[in-house]
């Protein structure tokens, strides 16, 4: 288990690279949830 959200959030960083899937930057994110 993610001990932080930090470790989380690397953790599905590496997993969505190594998909071929883009990270959104902050900006896109709050877009992408209507913030």
């Amino acid at each position: 288990p993610a001990k932080n959200n930090a470790e989380l959030v690397s953790r599905m960083a590496k997993i969505s690279r190594e998909m071929n899937r883009e990270i959104a930057d902050p900006s896109e994110a709050r877009k992408i949830i209507g913030l």
